[in-house]
């Protein structure tokens, strides 16, 4: 059944790299008991799960072939919890904490490979992401469902500016500009230049002041 649906489903290679990424985080983590080691089965379980979860969006959908998206990844995390054994003070912070750190680890590791650290601009230097900073700063937020349709999820992703530069400068040029769309999204999250909330089954991207200027009015 699994490669019936494998012939439905599309992983980009970011989301192969991502998964290579985690296993290598688990092996090297304080939280996990190196005396026992990490499954080698874990890069094979965290693909497997990842095509399971794209499978059941297509089930919600009613679409017959979807992509899979780096939200999918967070379905990853019974592989890890099942394939890592964890020292005393990983079990203290919860398997699954621990398991969603080393994707968002992972995931930042593969933001830094494509994009400038927006830590590292120069004040003197023009701000890469100036405009799609301004299209936040509007109060414009990006909220993605997990069971968002293909079509949907690009329409999401579509309405943000300041994306386009940014892939094109990354020498990005495959069929997935969409991911990489989402990985900048996280990315600047991780970098505090935007606020993520995961809430449920939807991920939202917004201004961080802006539930401040909220609060106050």
């Amino acid at each position: 059944k699994l490669a019936k649906e494998q012939d439905k489903i599309e992983v980009p290679t970011l989301l192969k790299v991502i998964i290579q990424n985690v296993v290598e985080i688990a092996r090297t983590s304080e939280y996990t008991d190196l005396k026992s080691g990490v499954s080698a089965r874990l890069g094979i379980s965290a693909y497997e799960n990842l095509v399971s979860t794209v499978e059941r969006r297509m089930l919600q959908s009613g679409e017959k072939k979807a992509t899979a998206r780096l939200t999918d990844l967070y379905g990853i995390i019974p592989s890890i919890t099942g394939k890592v054994e964890l020292v005393y003070e990983g079990e203290e912070e919860g398997p699954q904490v621990v398991a969603t750190a080393f994707i968002q680890e992972a995931i930042e590791e593969a933001f830094d490979g494509y994009f400038l650290d927006p830590e590292n601009i120069k004040s003197n230097d023009v701000d890469p992401y100036g405009v799609l900073r301004a299209y936040f700063q509007g109060g414009n937020t990006v909220e993605l469902f997990n069971d968002m349709t293909t079509k949907e999820y690009k329409k999401a992703l579509d309405k943000v500016k300041g994306f386009d530069q940014l892939i094109e400068e990354a020498e990005i040029n495959n069929d997935h500009r969409h991911i990489y769309k989402e990985l900048i999204l996280n990315g600047l999250s991780s970098k505090q230049v935007l606020t993520r909330s995961v809430i449920a089954n939807k991920v939202s991207y917004e201004d961080p002041l802006a539930n401040m200027w909220d609060d106050l009015n």
